[in-house]
């Protein structure tokens, strides 16, 4: 008992950052204690981030982002089919502001945008309503553990949509909550309400933020608790609204977005050479198509300027250097220093931070200029810039970063407006892509196919390694698969087969396996697939020769070959091929499996998906579908969150925790799973509530449907 007390609050695993390294002078062995990570040739440094920060080392962390790949991807496959009518596409020339797409995020029609996927998010859609960019930095913020476990969400949606009113307790809450309709959302406004509304100092305001980060594993908020309600009280503040604001603190603590922005500050046009202000070119005065960014080698590139975002009154601080330059920022803007980025509020007088070292030439190297002084100078109006590539930008000469809240909020409305606009090449971009996102291939092909996307099916005589765009009669591109969709079939044995049709069409399945060297397993792979119908009609035909081709004897050549009959071989059934295509495609192009299954569903009283919205909240139900994703997220009280298809579309359910543990073995297991539950919905928003849960498997025989869970 004594050891088990002893080990509470300690980690129960460990876990790794997919893109942080450390970075030492000498052998970093001699620094840290390091063992062998589960993967072949990758290491783990023992201690967490917060012990390498303590100590000063060097640690780099790497956002990888798999929608920048997909996006980049799209944008490839868009300008090789021919671009676009304004020309070729890329992160600077997507059109801003589009109301159709905000219309198509209004609507949760969402499936592989990045962010606003997931279950919760589109349930948040319809209800928030984005119609601009800040609404989406908001979207992106607000579906977090920090705002949810807040009891912040439901306030702010009642606000936006005018069903409760905006007032501020005061002018100084205003100031700081306007721009969010009275709630904090944002982890760096909680830090303004304890400067403004408690008296807190800038300093005293960062180590709240510090003790957010880390209450959980360490307590240690409670000295900022009382200090906040008595700071408050003192300042007029009813003790109700302090402990509302601590509680949304305790919220934060799991995980808020803060949000880092630079304001006030000049950057260089670098098409002119000319020093423009940022507000400037957000009013329209001036143009900024490209300014100076710093790349790996420390070189000042031109880059191009995306978006210009003005993020509202904020308290900053002025840094000035021993060159004379000065700045004026928020407490979380990136700084570039010798140990990597820095935010403002981790720098001191005497680090040296990234400056330019002749301006405005674009290939000048960077100065590490000396700080003398950081000083808070009041509440400005702050802007961001969103660059191209590097990411970062020169202001005021200093090297600073995007933002981060933002800069997701990019990409959501990129990737969106890519599959409002292009959904073959993004659906064909999130598959190159996998693993990915919330949604398999299966979800993904069906959702380009429900929005008119002609999609055809893998093939020898056509298919890449990718999947890629090819056009149709009236010129719009549909999508082929690739044959990295084949199960079994080597990378390899795919590129050579590519390369052997590049230089002549392939004559017959014998031709096909010696010019591209293909071994028994990638020819039943390919069969499997039903890869070989242009070569072999359908897939049992496909198998019966495959099963006859042998290499040629060194003394006789392929045209020596004696022709051998085919036998009559019946077709699949549609059932078989539904089956065997899920078994090497993860997906089938035919119809859905539901749809073979409809009759003896409706004999159970199912009601398909579709014919869900026609009914009145509150109804009793029966429905079912395959399975495709289950969540249960940390900050929902054990509630689990399961999604379903069928042939007319796909359900949300909630699970409540005692009905979870009661049916456990059917919500885990099920491939296709039955629900008897009340429809609930609110405008656009459906979801059953699950009361009994009955495992259908059994009608799939041996179709193998994957489910994506996440805990």
């Amino acid at each position: 008992m004594a050891l088990t007390t002893e080990i509470l609050g300690f980690p129960r695993h460990l876990s790794q950052h997919v893109g942080g390294f450390v970075i030492a002078r000498g052998r970093l062995d001699e620094l840290v204690p390091i063992e062998n990570a589960a993967m072949p040739e990758r290491t783990v440094i023992q201690w967490d981030k917060d012990d390498l920060d303590a100590l000063g080392l060097l640690k780099v962390d790497v956002l990888g982002l798999g929608m920048l790949s997909a996006i980049r991807r799209a944008f490839e496959l868009i300008n090789r089919f021919g671009g676009t009518p304004r020309g070729d596409i890329n992160l600077a020339t997507v059109p801003s502001e589009d109301q159709a797409v905000y219309d198509m995020i209004c609507r949760a029609d969402t499936v592989g945008v990045f962010q606003i996927e997931s279950r919760a998010q589109m349930s948040m859609l319809p209800r928030l309503r984005p119609r601009n960019f800040y609404d989406l930095v908001i979207e992106v913020a607000i579906v977090r553990p920090g705002p949810i476990q807040g009891e912040m969400v439901h306030p702010y949606l009642r606000r936006r949509n005018g069903e409760a009113a905006v007032d501020y307790p005061s002018k100084e809450v205003e100031s700081v909550l306007s721009r969010t309709l009275g709630v904090p959302i944002f982890q760096e406004q909680v830090m303004q309400l304890a400067i403004v509304a408690a008296g807190f100092s800038p300093g005293e305001a960062d180590g709240l933020r510090r003790a957010m980060a880390a209450w959980k594993r360490k307590g240690g908020l409670e000295p900022f608790q009382q200090k906040l309600i008595d700071g408050m009280r003192g300042r007029g503040y009813t003790e109700s609204f302090a402990n509302q604001i601590f509680n949304q603190i305790l919220g934060f603590g799991e995980y808020g977005f803060p949000e880092c922005v630079v304001g006030d500050t000049r950057v260089i046009d670098a098409d002119t050479g000319r020093w423009v202000t940022i507000e400037d070119v957000f009013r329209g005065k001036a143009s900024l198509e490209n300014t100076l960014a710093c790349d790996p080698e420390l070189k000042l590139r031109s880059r191009k300027v995306l978006r210009v975002i003005q993020s509202g009154i904020k308290p900053v601080w002025r840094m000035r250097t021993a060159l004379g330059h000065e700045i004026c920022a928020t407490a979380e803007h990136p700084f570039m220093t010798l140990s990597g980025w820095r935010n403002l509020e981790g720098l001191r007088v005497g680090d040296h931070v990234a400056t330019a070292r002749s301006m405005p030439v674009a290939g000048s190297d960077i100065y590490w200029d000396r700080v003398i002084s950081i000083e808070p100078v009041g509440d400005k109006e702050t802007y961001d810039l969103k660059i191209e590539g590097d990411h970062n930008f020169v202001a005021n000469h200093f090297v600073v970063h995007n933002s981060h809240s933002a800069s997701f909020a990019l990409l959501v409305y990129i990737s969106a407006w890519i599959k409002h606009y292009e959904p073959a090449a993004f659906c064909a971009a999130l598959i190159n892509s996998q693993p990915m996102g919330f949604y398999a291939p299966a979800q993904l092909v069906r959702d380009a196919r429900a929005h008119g996307v002609e999609v055809r099916p893998v093939a020898v005589d056509t298919s890449a390694w990718d999947c890629t765009l090819e056009r149709c009669e009236d010129g719009r591109p549909a999508l082929r698969l690739g044959l990295r969709m084949v199960k079994r079939l080597s990378e390899e044995g795919a590129k050579r087969l590519v390369a052997a049709r590049a230089v002549r069409p392939f004559t017959g399945l014998e031709d096909l396996a010696e010019r591209a060297s293909l071994d028994r397993r990638d020819l039943e792979a390919l069969a499997a697939g039903d890869a070989l119908a242009g070569l072999a009609g359908h897939r049992y035909r496909a198998y019966w020769q495959v099963s006859g081709i042998e290499r040629p004897l060194p003394l006789l050549s392929a045209e020596m070959a004696v022709p051998e009959g085919i036998p009559l071989l019946r077709a699949p059934r549609e059932g078989h091929d539904i089956v065997a295509d899920y078994g090497s495609l993860g997906l089938s192009l035919r119809r859905h499996p539901l749809a073979l299954l409809r009759e003896r569903l409706e004999a159970r009283g199912i009601v398909p998906t579709e014919a869900l919205w026609d009914l009145p909240t509150g109804r009793r139900v029966t429905t079912a579908g395959l399975v495709i994703t289950r969540q249960r997220p940390g900050s929902a009280s054990g509630v689990t969150f399961v999604t379903m298809e069928d042939e007319t579309g796909h359900v949300n359910l909630i699970v409540w925790r005692r009905i979870a543990e009661e049916q456990r073995a059917a919500l885990l297991e099920s491939r296709l799973l039955e629900v008897r539950g009340l429809v609930q919905r609110e405008g656009d928003v459906l979801h059953v509530i699950a009361q009994r849960l009955t495992d259908l498997s059994a009608l799939l025989g041996e179709l193998v449907i994957e489910s994506r869970d996440f805990r």
